[in-house]
């Protein structure tokens, strides 16, 4: 929330960190699916895996912003 208020104007605060926490939620949901769907396939132990792929993604948005 630090980093939303830090970087936008004020009148986008409310609507950016309400949309932060609903990306929050999605993702449990998500992860619930995910879930779901691999343990029976592929057991607990390849949902390490598929957690990956949001890391990987974090961390290719945090190196191509602008100014870091």
């Amino acid at each position: 929330m630090t980093l939303i208020a830090e970087n936008f104007a004020g009148k986008k605060i409310g609507k950016l960190t309400s949309l932060a926490h609903i990306g929050g939620q999605v993702g449990a949901i998500l992860a619930a699916i995910a879930s779901a769907i691999v343990i029976p396939l592929f057991g607990w132990n390849a949902l390490f895996l598929v957690g990956l792929f949001p890391r990987y993604f974090s961390f290719y948005c945090s190196y191509s912003i602008k100014g870091q």
